[in-house]
């Protein structure tokens, strides 16, 4: 077994997935040939049957950023005029069939470490990310080896490989950890401590989500829905935003209720050119992605919530709220409300909060265990039994190259790191 790098290979002949099962010819008669390859001209990219594999396996994936790796959100990249640093690896049997798809996007990323919310060392690194983090691939060394061999020999100017989300203890990250090639060209290093990582299963209808709070958590949602009419004069009514031409509009919302919280500086409102928020807000749009929300109470502003969607799976972004009617809870309110509209009118089925939001612990304090399971990410199945709400444990990882450049960036971003933890503990031991 081995890996190729081949930039001209014609695609348009490739079997649909399927056709043979996993690592064995249709006759059954010994191992099936593969190759990896590095795709990089949009020629490739676009023939259909790539695409059409391409889709089903983020179909069949359990990694809760299934979107990032999707060819939706390739084609948004490439849209923001980032197509000179991507690249697709392809997992091929000797048929054709598609046995793996591994999007990549070569860029200039950097090793940070904040204290509170200013940016205490950040430290560039030219890395190859794997977007998505876990590939849309089996997790197995063997099929791993020659997938990062390729990878290296096709992109030497990276000085490592990035997974921005990494599932501890889960199979690929022991799987990556077995690969000869990682234990000898490369060195593993966790940028960041783990995350929490929260994600809400979503019931076939409202009522029955709703039913899962106690009635008295009931009632609080209800007063302080009446308690926002009130005051604003008017009823609340949500609208959904998910057009291209509705992005301007909501992005100027969204920076008013912004400018309300000092809190959310360091969220890059005031720097990020709204513009360009705009723009990349219609891109995805344009191909589907987009889902926001917008509350209004008569003609008064309420809050506004950013989101993505894919493949069932909302992805939350920013909660903003108008601070007049901070005392009624407005976001819980508006979550519900949100909640509301994913399962009984958008089909979802689950609502992911992402990292460390506050608002995950929020809305899920409330909701008792009441058939929720664990998500497995290595299936995607809610498969094991848990008393409270899933929450599973991410991390962002490097694979650095073995060079005296990286051991400096290595020493450097740890101990810093080290540095402000050892702060803290001293600050909270003085209090």
């Amino acid at each position: 077994m081995g890996g190729v790098i081949d930039q001209e290979t014609s695609l348009m002949d490739y079997a649909p997935l399927g056709a043979a099962r996993e690592g064995v010819s249709e006759s059954g008669t010994g191992p099936e040939p593969w190759s990896w390859r590095i795709l990089t001209s949009p020629e490739h990219w676009d023939a259909e049957p790539l695409r059409r594999d391409w889709r089903t396996l983020a179909e069949r994936s359990g990694n809760p950023d299934v979107m990032y790796q999707s060819p939706e959100w390739f084609d948004y990249l490439r849209a923001r005029g980032e197509a000179g640093g991507l690249a697709v690896a392809v997992l091929e049997g000797s048929g054709g069939q598609i046995r793996g798809v591994v999007p990549l996007r070569l860029a200039q990323e950097r090793m940070e470490v904040h204290v509170g919310h200013r940016r205490a060392i950040s430290i560039p690194v030219r890395q190859l990310i794997f977007l998505g983090g876990k590939p849309l691939t089996p997790d197995d060394p063997a099929v791993l080896e020659p997938l990062f061999r390729v990878a290296s020999s096709a992109f030497p100017q990276a000085q490592g490989f990035g997974f921005p989300a990494l599932e501890t203890g889960a199979s690929f990250r022991r799987a990556l950890m077995k690969c000869p090639l990682v234990q000898e060209d490369f060195f593993l290093y966790q940028v960041e401590e783990d995350w929490d990582y929260h994600v809400l299963p979503l019931p076939p209808t409202f009522p029955e989500y709703f039913a899962r709070y106690d009635g008295k958590k009931r009632y609080n949602l209800r007063r302080q829905a009446r308690q926002i009419q009130e005051l604003g004069g008017g009823p609340l009514e949500l609208r959904r935003i998910e057009l291209p031409h509705e992005m301007e509009d909501f992005v100027a919302a969204s920076k008013i209720l912004a400018r309300m919280h000092p809190v959310t500086s360091h969220l890059k409102w005031e720097t990020d050119p709204e513009p360009n928020r705009v723009r990349d807000y219609r891109l995805l749009a344009e191909r589907g992605l987009m889902r926001c929300y917008r509350l209004q109470c008569g003609s008064e502003l309420v809050g506004c919530i950013g989101g993505t969607h894919y493949l069932g799976r909302q992805y939350l972004g920013r909660i903003l709220y108008n601070t007049r009617f901070a005392n009624y809870s407005p976001a819980v309110t508006m979550l519900n409300m949100v909640i509301e509209d994913l399962i009984d009118r958008c089909g979802m089925r689950v609502l992911n909060f992402g990292f460390g939001t506050v608002w995950a612990p929020v809305i899920l304090r409330g909701v008792p265990p009441c058939g929720t399971r664990v998500l497995n990410s290595d299936s995607g199945t809610l498969d094991r039994d848990q008393q409270s709400n899933p929450m599973l444990r991410y991390s962002s990882v490097l694979l650095l190259r073995r060079t005296v450049a990286n051991r400096m960036r290595w020493l450097i971003h740890s101990s810093a790191r080290a540095s402000k933890h050892w702060f803290l503990r001293m600050l909270i031991r003085s209090e």
